[in-house]
């Protein structure tokens, strides 16, 4: 049997759930040594405002 951990928050620097996770994925993993955990990162597309455009003036 393997664990499945789908992190899916914008910041995952600061995610609680991402938090929370890690603790469900920790006993897990002690309580069934050598089983595998597969993680996947789903990032959401950014928006198009959030591209940054440069412009330089000429003046």
């Amino acid at each position: 049997m393997s664990l499945f951990r789908l992190d899916a928050s914008i910041l995952p620097a600061t995610s609680t759930s991402a938090e929370l996770a890690d603790l469900v994925e920790a006993e897990w993993s002690a309580a069934r040594p050598g089983e595998p955990v597969v993680r996947r990162s789903h990032q959401p597309p950014r928006p198009p405002t959030a591209t940054l455009t440069v412009s330089r003036s000429t003046a």
